[in-house]
């Protein structure tokens, strides 16, 4: 079976281009349909730009694609963002190396009471049902604190 595509880079590329955009003038249109009888006979054409390289003042400013014609963009979609990761902090860790402060400094992360409700779940701080209730998140990041702080000492009573 015959090759039926053909590659061509650099100097060649250049001067095939080239010789598509004479061949169909000044006219964009005249040089779209050229261009789409030469992908159909060479069956790929390997290039990001289809219009090539344009030289100096051969291409009149009518020709060019006005802001009008150019149909508008979709908007960007807004990143959202990123899931709460409840074990960003570990609670025990953190209270063990920096004290109760260094742990209220560090739940001031968590930007949310519903967040800081997930976290205490997912690490098991035994906070109690007032933290349940609580709608202040100054409140119930010291209520973690301190049920953290209970279970560090309860962990410590245990082991002697």
């Amino acid at each position: 079976m015959a090759k039926t595509t053909v590659e061509i880079s650099g100097r060649a590329k250049n001067a095939y281009f080239e010789s598509v955009f004479e061949a169909a003038g000044s006219d964009a249109d005249a040089a779209l349909a050229t261009i789409k009888k030469e992908v159909r006979r060479l069956g790929v054409v390997k290039s990001a730009d289809p219009r090539g390289r344009k030289k100096a003042g051969s291409t009149p400013a009518a020709a060019e694609p006005r802001l009008q014609d150019v149909p508008p963009e979709e908007p960007q979609p807004t990143t959202p963002k990123p899931c709460f990761n409840p074990y960003a902090i570990h609670t025990i860790n953190v209270y063990k190396s920096d004290g109760r402060e260094g742990l209220i400094a560090a739940l001031g992360d968590v930007e949310s009471l519903d967040n800081l409700k997930a976290m205490v779940k997912a690490q098991r701080v035994p906070v109690g049902e007032a933290f349940d209730t609580s709608d202040d998140l100054v409140s119930a990041r010291a209520m973690v604190a301190d049920a953290v702080a209970k279970r560090v000492s309860d962990r410590k009573a245990a082991a002697t």
